[in-house]
């Protein structure tokens, strides 16, 4: 899990993270809103306490709702990232082997040497993401 968090530095994982954080910080202020509805609840009218009991029946289902996807976003969460490790392990050992490979290859393949020569290399060392994407199309076209 420590790597997973360390790896959290790339937008597309920040801004999952916030999202699973506002939903977080959303599920904690329903779950006061049920205590606060609880504390006044003896002090209300017949009808204050019939509004107050479907306010508790929806925030319920919200929060319900809310722990649902909080989880299945974990899940994936973690998943996106075991699988983000993996591909970045991989393309931190292999990725010179591989594209010293595919520029032999691309001497007799046109369309690799196009495809090749269309990258940015400098840009692939300041974006992971992208870096990864490459690496695995480079291997698919060298395969």
């Amino acid at each position: 899990m420590e790597k997973i968090q360390q790896n959290n530095k790339h937008l597309y994982t920040k801004e999952l993270q916030k999202t699973l954080d506002v939903a977080k910080l959303k599920c904690s202020f329903l779950e006061k809103r049920l205590l606060l509805i609880d504390d006044e609840y003896f002090n209300k009218s017949a009808f204050e306490k019939n509004e107050a009991d479907l306010i508790k029946i929806n925030t319920a289902n919200e929060i319900a709702a809310l722990n649902r996807v909080i989880k299945e976003k974990e899940q994936y969460f973690v998943q996106y990232m075991k699988q983000y490790i993996e591909d970045i392990d991989e393309v931190e050992s292999n990725f010179t082997t591989l594209v010293t490979d595919a520029k032999e290859k691309a001497k007799t393949n046109p369309e690799l040497n196009t495809f090749l020569n269309q990258i940015i290399w400098d840009n692939l060392e300041k974006n992971t993401e992208a870096k990864i994407y490459f690496y695995k199309q480079i291997k698919k076209k060298i395969a």
